[in-house]
């Protein structure tokens, strides 16, 4: 190759590179020429973010936009970003061209998770800000930061007090302590009827009755009942320790409205014998219970309804009443008064003029006649005899022989009168008067009965044995849920452990001793004294299957025992398994003994003057009735037997009684 050949391609070469550097140079114009007219075309915003102390970071929504730090780059004409930081909600921001350089953006703080922690096992209402939040005794919830007002109140517990919460989901804790106990007042109050419940504020506390703790200050009592108009109130609660007693809040049921028009008008409306006015007549009468309405106008027969009204109802009758009339002769066998729905119309002898339903009856002061109604038909004229007795004697002859209580116990009745107590022909004589009939248990009280009431009663007992192993208590506690049962009001006013009767009250109870003795000793339908010195009579031997007692079949147990008995039990029996006495009353001489209301007093039985004797009217122990299984002495066989206990023992058991009027 010569020289100027390779000259050539040299030229040639740097000629081609040159070119290919222009085509490169055009390339890379013709590409950024966009991007610098973007770059140019880019508006940066900042980001002002408050509180200062939040460390947001910003993220892309949407829209053509780039983020960098606290700066928005936006390529578009407008778009949306997100700013987020810890301990705030975080919140979508639209950004535009129009918000020029700056734009402000204030986080809202999370709420704090706040634990309310109430050490107290009595129940109460927690409320934040007066807003109602929960009853647990540990709560988590979320609250604003910033001042909040928390109170605690229930029956036992009144705390109020502001908390600080920081909030940004941080977490806190705040412990509220009540008072000890023995620093705080108490709070009694009783209800009518025993049915309805009672709530301090707005915290039911119980039903029919509340003794418990209560925090000092103002608090709200309500008292509801279904069918009876509610009661509120507001009581105030001294800071002092002691009892703060309200009584008892007896509720009104609610009434309905009656309207009653007669045919003629101007006839006499009675509800339950008592004058409410002439027809037309529209009056209230109070509901849930049966009353029965007479509608009478001398001259006619009057005519008569049975209401049953529910609470608001509205009732309205219409009698068309006609002509009649009798003339009544009326006598009594003492000196009385007679009296004619109510009114005294003269003193028997004596003869009155009577319509359809008019009720007669004989009064004399300490003295009960049954009444009588008188019915149509018949002849014109009338003859009405009344036998006046005590009101004992009268209730005794109204009821039925025996009854039934819930749980299937059985009652037997027995009338009022006086005997001869003494517990052997030498001793002097020594009255005992039982004015108020009423009624005995057949048997004693089963494991059945008593785990009805108290169902962790231990298990694996014959339902049929005679509950054992009870205190005085548990037995008076059990005769006022039996009388709840049967819709009778509770015999017996618990304060802590002492049991107050109330004579007043037909609800069951233990027997008192005198009633014990009574039923045990004497003979009511015979009309004399049997069980003196034992019940069987007066030889010191057991007739054979006569009680369970201890017997021979004990022997070899390390225990004492009548040689000269069997009963074939080693240990409890059966209620019923024996004979009943002379009053048709199972086991007052074993199986278990009995406890009955009265307190112990040491010595023999001693009634006292009066009649219905109660024994003293405090004391420590109660007395105890009759021999058990395990009851080996002679003394124990005898009906005048007692004993004292303080507490449960697995041969004392009891059976129920209450008075019928």
């Amino acid at each position: 190759m010569s020289a100027s050949e390779g000259g050539g391609d040299v030229l040639r070469h740097i000629q081609r590179r040159r070119r290919h550097l222009r085509i490169g140079l055009a390339i890379v114009l013709a590409v950024a020429a966009p991007v610098v007219a973007v770059l140019f075309a880019t508006q940066v915003i900042e980001v002002v973010v408050a509180p200062p102390d939040a460390d947001a970071a910003l993220s892309r929504e949407e829209g053509l936009l780039l983020t960098f730090g606290r700066r928005v780059a936006l390529l578009s004409g407008e778009g949306a970003i997100t700013v987020a930081a810890e301990g705030f909600a975080p919140r979508q921001v639209p950004v535009s061209r129009e918000d020029g350089t700056r734009l402000a953006v204030s986080l809202d703080p999370l709420p704090g998770v706040v634990s309310i922690v109430v050490e107290s096992n009595a129940e109460f209402l927690v409320r934040v800000d007066g807003q109602l939040v929960g009853t647990e005794p540990e709560m988590v919830v979320e609250l604003a930061p910033g001042t909040h007002t928390v109170s605690v109140q229930g029956p036992g517990i009144g705390l109020e007090r502001e908390i600080e919460v920081a909030g940004r989901g941080a977490e806190q804790t705040f412990t509220f302590t009540p008072p000890p106990p023995a620093e705080q007042p108490m709070l009694q109050v009783a209800a009518e009827p025993s049915s309805a419940r009672i709530l301090i504020d707005g915290v039911v506390v119980g039903t029919g009755r509340y003794s418990g703790l209560i925090a000092p200050g103002v608090h709200q009592i309500e008292v509801q009942a279904e069918d009876h108009a509610p009661h509120r109130r507001e009581f105030d609660i001294p800071a002092a320790p002691g009892i703060n007693d309200m009584g008892t809040i007896t509720l009104s049921p609610l009434p309905a409205i009656v309207s009653i028009q007669s045919t003629p008008a101007g006839a006499t409306v009675l509800v339950d014998g008592e004058y409410r006015g002439d027809t037309p007549l529209r009056f209230q009468i109070v509901a849930g219970a049966e009353r029965r309405v007479s509608v009478r106008k001398a001259g006619f027969r009057s005519a008569s309804d049975v209401l049953r009204p529910l609470p608001n109802a509205r009732i309205e009758r219409e009698y068309d009443l006609t002509r009649t009339a009798y003339r009544a002769r009326v006598t009594a066998d003492r000196p009385a008064d007679v009296a004619v729905n109510g009114r005294i119309v003269g003193s028997a002898p004596v003869t009155i003029e009577v319509v359809d339903n008019d009720e007669i009856t004989a009064v004399a002061a300490g003295y009960v006649a049954a009444p009588v109604r008188v019915r149509p038909g018949g002849g014109s004229t009338r003859e009405y005899a009344f036998r006046l007795l005590t009101p004992g004697r009268f209730a005794y002859e109204q009821a039925d022989a025996e009854t039934t209580a819930p749980g299937g116990i059985r009652l037997r009745k027995f009338a009022p009168l006086r005997f001869d107590a003494r517990e052997t022909e030498q001793a002097p004589p020594r009255t005992v008067e039982l004015s108020r009939a009423f009624y005995f248990a057949v048997n004693e009280t089963t494991v059945a009965a008593f785990r009805a009431f108290k169902p962790d009663f231990p298990a694996g007992q014959d339902a049929n044995l005679p509950v054992a192993s009870v205190t005085w208590q548990d037995a008076a506690r059990f005769c006022n849920w039996l009388s709840a049962q049967a819709g009778l009001t509770a015999a017996y006013a618990f304060k802590g452990t002492f049991a107050e009767l109330d004579t007043r009250s037909r609800g069951f109870r233990l027997p008192t001793e005198a009633e014990w003795e009574a039923v045990a000793r004497y003979d009511f339908a015979g009309g004399s004294v049997r069980g003196r010195p034992y019940a069987w009579g007066a030889s010191p031997a057991v007739p054979t299957g006569f009680a369970n007692l201890a017997g021979r079949e004990l022997r070899g147990e390390g225990v004492r025992f009548l040689a000269d008995h069997v009963d074939n039990h080693e240990g409890l029996a059966p209620v019923g398994t024996y004979p009943p006495n002379f009053n048709g009353i199972h086991d007052l001489g074993g199986n278990v003994s009995e406890w009955v209301n009265d307190f112990y007093r040491a010595g023999s039985f001693q009634p006292g003057p009066g009649a219905d004797p109660l024994g003293p009217s405090s004391g420590t122990d109660h007395v105890i009735k009759g021999g058990s299984y395990l009851s080996a002495e002679q003394a124990a066989l005898s009906p005048g037997y007692r004993a004292f206990a303080t507490n449960k023992s697995e041969s004392v058991g009891f059976r129920v009684a209450r008075w019928m009027h």
